[in-house]
């Protein structure tokens, strides 16, 4: 937990801004009444060890789990807007309810007016962002408030043109309702896993990128065709607008709730589809419970279990370290039970990270091996022939399935012994070789 020092006071508002216009030290009971909700009136007396409660509410409330202001909401609201988002973000981050004095006042115009008049789209932004962070118990309810208090439009704006009001009114509602119902369903599926498997929980700081594809994916799916290839036209849309403009997120963030929503399809189509011949090989790896690196190279098993390696890193490559998000939310668009997706889940992270042993290199900022070989190494030990960059290319990509299909090691660099190595060098070059005779003419003697 953190301590932070700061002295009693005293604020007074003007009408156009949030920020006081004058301070001064005051009572600890005008300190009290003039903070924001009634759970934050409350004050620990390091002299009696008791809980003082000056506006007689904050207990009252914290046994209601209940968020409510000590002053007229209205009049609280107007002084400064950014206490309703507040106070939506602490109903998401205890799963407390919101009073309906307060929600009443919230969907009074004058504070939509204010919150779009008075406060920043980086304050706006930073608010959101604590909503779905990893504190949030039900992220959920804080988007139902945002509806509620009829601003989940000035928080999450869906106009063309990048302003706050959305062309239509009716598209817009769908929007945010599909995503309600992709989040609730995301979030359905997250307890469930984590409740009955702590131990598969990982990188909790990640679990709000998550939150974020689930709401917007509606959104998402809005994107103008043709890929990373129109990268102007997708950074005019309404997904982008909203992540980068109305929300101000850093790049790093835009970039991995993408890679997140990206990856769904492909999972989707390569793991989770029933009419899918990788299914029943997935299906049969999980019951046989074989570790690849437990099992015989000359063995029928090995073959599989490498072709699956193969697959699942293929697919799974893409996506990079926010690969286990997007098998979350590839399972929760599903509209499977949740139940199996629970199960399916969990035999899928077995798969994955013990017996196919891909954890470490899904999780490398590179998301690949490190090549065996360099392009020197390869021209001069393999392929001596003329060789063209498209060429080349496939090289490389032909030594990067090898090398995920042969090497275990979780580093793909074979064992520490100089001679395993070297064997192993002398396989691939083999291969290479065997691959390419098109450019092996003149290979040099190894």
């Amino acid at each position: 937990f953190e301590v932070d020092f700061c002295r009693l006071r005293y604020e007074k508002y003007s009408k156009h801004s949030r920020i006081p216009v004058s301070t001064r030290i005051a009572t600890v009971v005008e300190d009290a009444w003039r903070r924001d909700l009634t759970i934050n009136c409350l004050y620990y007396n390091l002299g009696s060890n008791q809980v003082e409660d000056f506006t007689e509410c904050g207990i009252r409330d914290l046994i209601l789990q209940q968020i409510d202001t000590p002053k007229a909401p209205l009049k609280t609201l107007l002084e400064d807007p950014t206490r309703i988002l507040r106070a939506i973000r602490f109903a998401a981050q205890l799963s407390f309810d919101i009073s309906l004095e307060l929600l009443s006042a919230a969907r009074d115009d004058r504070v939509r007016e204010a919150l779009r008049g008075k406060v920043s789209r980086d304050a706006i932004g930073k608010s959101i962002d604590e909503m779905l962070g990893t504190r949030a118990r039900d992220p959920c309810r804080g988007i139902q408030l945002l509806m509620a208090t009829n601003l989940i439009d000035v928080v999450f704006p869906l106009g063309d043109d990048g302003e706050y009001n959305c062309g239509n009114n009716d598209d817009a509602a769908i929007l945010y309702n599909v995503g309600l119902e992709y989040l609730s369903r995301t979030q359905s599926l997250v307890t469930r896993i984590f409740v009955s498997s702590p131990e598969l929980e990982w990188d909790i700081g990640k679990r709000r990128f998550l939150w974020y594809a689930a709401f917007l994916k509606p959104v998402y799916e809005l994107m103008p065709a043709g890929g990373d290839s129109n990268k102007k036209r997708k950074q005019e849309s309404s997904f982008y607008r909203l992540l980068d403009v109305s929300l101000k997120r850093p790049k790093v963030d835009v970039q991995s709730i993408e890679s997140i929503l990206k990856g769904v399809e492909p999972i989707q189509k390569m793991i989770l589809e029933e009419v899918n011949d990788n299914i029943d090989a997935i299906q049969s790896a999980i019951q046989s419970g074989a570790r690849l690196a437990d099992v015989s190279p000359q063995s029928s098993q090995w073959k599989d279990l490498s072709d699956q390696r193969w697959r699942m890193y293929s697919t799974l490559k893409p996506i990079g370290a926010m690969w286990k998000e997007a098998l979350i939310l590839a399972f929760a668009l599903s509209r499977k039970d949740i139940q199996d997706c629970v199960d399916k889940y969990k035999d899928l992270i077995i798969l994955i990270e013990d017996q196919l042993q891909l954890k470490s290199i899904l999780l490398e900022k590179s998301n690949k091996p490190t090549p065996l070989l360099n392009g020197s190494e390869i021209r001069q030990r393999a392929l001596r022939g003329h060789i063209d960059g498209r060429g080349f290319r496939r090289v490389m990509e032909a030594m990067e399935e090898w090398q995920i299909r042969n090497i275990i090691c979780h580093d793909f660099q074979g064992v520490d012994d100089d001679d395993e190595r070297n064997r192993t060098e002398t396989q691939l070059i083999d291969y290479l070789v065997t691959a390419f005779p098109e450019y092996a003419s003149d290979t040099m003697s190894r």
